[in-house]
């Protein structure tokens, strides 16, 4: 799956999306980003910065996704 959304935090290796791509909906996207140079990159990030990730789906609820086997495609 590929989503952009602003940056809505990123602490601990864990990194939360807030995604209004799709009409009339809102979903948190989460995964983990532990290992460099992901770690580098995210840590100087600001909160709202535009982002687009990709990874494989390991979780879906109507609220949120999760992803794994992430990496960041542009930031």
């Amino acid at each position: 799956m590929k989503v952009s959304g602003p940056l809505a935090d990123y602490s601990d290796g864990t990194l939360r999306l807030s995604n209004h791509q799709y009409p009339a909906t809102l979903f948190h996207v989460w995964t983990l980003f532990n290992a460099s140079p992901w770690t580098d990159l995210l840590s100087e990030m600001n909160i709202g910065t535009p982002i687009t990730l990709q990874g494989q789906i390991a979780f879906v609820n109507r609220l949120a996704v999760q992803l794994i086997y992430c990496e960041l495609l542009d930031a």
